[in-house]
């Protein structure tokens, strides 16, 4: 019973990680594996309430839906990592070159810069995550108070930042309508032009979080 158990926690943690976020997905998998009987939701509620009782997963709310649909997500980027490459690689068995592993890393690690930004700026500003997810709009971070958009940004952690990413981004801003909109980089230096209707937002914002100085917002 135990052993059945650790498999089916394995399992969702590791679906996770490959980016099967909803209830429905991840029950899809654990049920095409034959770790569950039902194909139901239901049938994995549990155990994903135990996983984020257990500090180990979190869960989002999808913003703008009339009845709560949530994602789940891993709580640590280093777990997250970890069962990622597990579940491409087969990494706990087999292991993986070194450089392969950097290059895998580097692939994923904007997805994990979105949460490192994610967590401070939402115990700053004492705002709410949740996804903003659809066909026409998609959102890096997303912040609520009260069901309202108090702060959107998107995240282009790259060496080079072209003005067409610029564009792409204030259009986003645009089509969210939030109170506040940051566009977060490595480095405010390397943009080739200023953001119309974004500030600009890199880690020496991030030091200010941290309590070195203020944050205008």
């Amino acid at each position: 019973m135990l052993r059945e158990l650790t498999r089916k926690y394995w399992a969702i943690l590791e679906v996770i990680a490959d980016g099967k976020l909803s209830s429905e997905e991840i029950t899809g998998e654990l049920f095409s594996k034959g770790l569950i009987e039902s194909a139901s939701p239901g049938a994995v509620a549990p155990y994903l309430e135990t996983l984020v009782g257990m500090g180990l997963l979190e869960r989002i709310s999808v913003f703008g839906k009339k009845r709560k649909i949530y994602r789940y997500r891993h709580v640590s980027p280093l777990v997250d990592f970890a069962y990622y490459l597990n579940a491409k690689y087969g990494f706990f068995e087999a292991g993986l070159p070194p450089n392969k592993v950097e290059e895998l890393l580097r692939e994923r690690l904007p997805h994990y810069v979105e949460v490192f930004f994610e967590r401070p700026l939402s115990q700053h500003y004492g705002l709410q995550p949740v996804r903003v997810e659809g066909p026409e709009l998609e959102i890096d971070v997303a912040l609520v108070e009260n069901k309202r958009l108090r702060l959107v940004a998107e995240v282009k952690w790259k060496n080079k930042i072209k003005k067409q990413d610029i564009r792409k981004a204030e259009d986003k801003f645009d089509k969210a309508g939030a109170e506040t909109n940051l566009l977060i980089v490595p480095d405010k230096g390397i943009l080739p032009e200023k953001t119309e209707n974004a500030k600009a937002f890199d880690w020496r914002d991030a030091l200010a979080l941290a309590g070195v100085a203020k944050v205008p917002v």
